[in-house]
């Protein structure tokens, strides 16, 4: 007998009796009961006693009861009570749905019509789109946690769609998921929680979410419905995950013949790696979705005659066998991944313009202690490009360049970064000087016709030196690819390294060292996907380790491959 069956016949908070269980998910076990008073069936969600134990995941257990107790919506599971026996036990309890997921209706009805398609995600937005006006973001949208029930409108079979398991959803308003006891966050800093192969870039990176999170995995969802499968792939979750920042989906279109352009279309913009470049709310998707079907008519379940489903069907070139199996989501352990901030577009371009802008700044400075204040050197200081440093927020990507859509171009970063090199000047060529964290706060240079009484005065100081440091190589470890193949790309990529290290110590003027974990992610043909190497004291390292290491490759790798490297940072 499993531990789940143990607690069937047992009575939860005096009123409730757990006759089946249903299922179980990250955080608990699913059982149909029975209300001793009303005689109705209820759903009853009981939290794992492993985790029970644990404040945290206790409290995120109990978030749930409150953020989807305040929802109220046709399309969104009802919870109907919450709370804890005595002895400890944590119960949920919400209506019982009598269907299908989702990802059963796949299985079982796929390829499913544009019209079916449309209806099943417009009314998820509906749910997901009050949420959101209640600053609730589910944060692990999926399949598995759409519930679909067979209903008829005038003898017409209909879909009813239910959302639910708001079992990591986030309230965006603070006092909404504070402890009455400290006040405290109950989310870690840095932690990843979600469906990696459903989850946005930003959740991805751990950073702050909002409503357009919600709105790349429904994005990620239509396309499975369209094409049989998710867009991103790979042997474990940090490859998945490394993906979803890095990597551009493949056009539904070019999986599989016969999709409605127009619903590829609202798709590729869902999922879009830039939120700016999503839809910004529920209803702005969900209007889309019902307009890529040419009216906003009635949308009924799919029938033999449906013109999408021939298409799809005659296509001789369609495997037969989608892709549907279940993805575990990580909201019962949570994963933790040093991602580090920007996309690889907005790397580039941020290294384009730090650098550009730290020879300007190095030129105004040394300009101006050799013979005052030069004009030119004044107008290059003082220009907007000479402000456009890259800094990272924890709360979100380079401050200095807006996010970028990345829908057109899958050019590799290191050719964006040799052009940051500027070219050798003919005249005597300044040393680096790096700006210090507070220049934006700096007073204005004066002109060179400003009176002498009006110019600040300068204290000179010596630049720290970096040339002496340099990056050694730790141990390795790797799956799925050779570690020999690892450490002799790393080898050669070394003098690369000490390079980024060494314009990093410039930038921020002190002789920081340590150990940094280098993450890389593979493709199939051995190439370097992603080089994470994220050290919060130098921020532009990480940038810079990307660009060196991104396209370069090792041997023969058994399918995507990833791989860790301790750094060893010698100033």
């Amino acid at each position: 007998m499993s531990d789940a069956t143990l607690l069937l016949g047992r009575r939860v908070a005096g009123k409730y009796v757990l006759e089946a269980h249903v299922g179980g998910g990250a955080m608990g076990e699913v059982y149909r009961a029975r209300h001793l008073t009303l005689g109705a069936p209820i759903a009853i969600k009981i939290m794992r006693a492993d985790i029970a134990r644990d404040p945290e995941f206790r409290e995120r257990f109990l978030r749930e009861a409150k953020a989807t107790s305040r929802l109220e919506h046709p399309n969104s599971v009802r919870v109907v009570d919450y709370g804890e026996d005595p002895d400890g036990l944590v119960y949920l309890a919400m209506e019982f749905l009598a269907g299908r997921d989702l990802l059963a209706v796949l299985r079982e009805d796929w390829p499913l019509s544009d019209a079916r398609i449309v209806d099943i995600l417009a009314q998820t937005l509906a749910a997901v789109g009050v949420a959101h006006g209640l600053g609730i973001i589910h944060r692990d949208l999926k399949p598995e946690n759409i519930m679909v029930l067979e209903s008829r409108d005038e003898d017409v079979p209909r879909d009813i769609v239910k959302v639910c398991d708001f079992g990591i959803a986030k309230l965006t308003d603070p006092r909404a998921f504070r402890t009455d006891a400290d006040g405290s966050a109950l989310t870690s800093s840095g932690a990843v929680v979600g469906t990696p192969e459903y989850m946005s870039p930003e959740q991805a990176r751990g950073d702050a979410l909002d409503a357009r999170s919600d709105i790349y995995s429904v994005g990620i969802i239509l396309y499975q419905m369209l094409t049989g499968r998710v867009p991103f792939t790979a042997g474990n979750a940090l490859g998945v995950v490394l993906k979803q920042v890095i990597d551009i989906p493949t056009a539904p279109s070019a999986v599989r013949a016969g999709i409605n352009p127009r619903l590829e279309a609202v798709c590729l913009r869902a999922i879009a790696k830039s939120p700016d470049a999503r839809y910004a709310t529920a209803k702005e998707m969900r209007a889309e979705l019902r307009a890529a079907l040419g009216s906003s008519a009635q949308m009924f379940a799919a029938t033999e005659s449906d013109p999408s489903l021939r298409a799809i069907e005659s296509d001789p070139a369609l495997p037969s066998r989608p892709d549907f199996a279940s993805k575990p989501s990580t909201g019962g352990a949570e994963i933790e991944v040093p991602i580090t901030k920007p996309s690889p577009i907005a790397i580039a371009l941020a290294a384009v313009l730090g650098l550009v802008a730290l020879g300007a700044v190095a030129f105004a400075a040394v300009s101006f202690g050799q013979r005052g204040v030069d004009a030119n050197a004044t107008s290059a200081a003082s220009s907007p490009l000479a402000l456009a440093v890259p800094t990272t927020s924890p709360e979100g990507p380079a401050t200095s360049v807006p996010p970028l859509p990345t829908s057109t171009s899958r050019s590799r970063a290191p050719a964006l970064a040799s052009a940051a090199r500027p070219a050798p000047s003919a005249s005597t060529k300044p040393p680096i000087v790096a700006p210090s964290a507070s220049a934006s706060a700096a007073p204005p240079i004066t002109s060179a016709a400003a009176p002498p009484s009006a110019a600040p005065a300068v204290t000179t100081a010596a630049p720290y030196n970096a040339s002496g440091a340099f990056v050694g190589l730790g141990a390795v470890n790797a799956e799925r690819v050779r570690p020999e193949s690892v450490s002799s790309l790393l080898r050669a990529a070394t003098p690369a390294l000490t390079e980024c290290y060494q314009l990093a110590l410039r930038i921020v003027a002190a002789p920081v060292g340590g150990r940094v974990e280098l993450t890389l992610a593979f493709d199939e043909q051995g190439r370097v996907t992603a080089a994470i190497a994220n050290e919060p004291r130098l921020p532009s390292f990480g940038r810079c380790v990307q660009n060196a290491l991104a396209g370069r490759k090792v041997g023969a790798v058994e399918g995507a491959a990833t791989a860790t490297q301790w750094l060893d940072l010698h100033p």
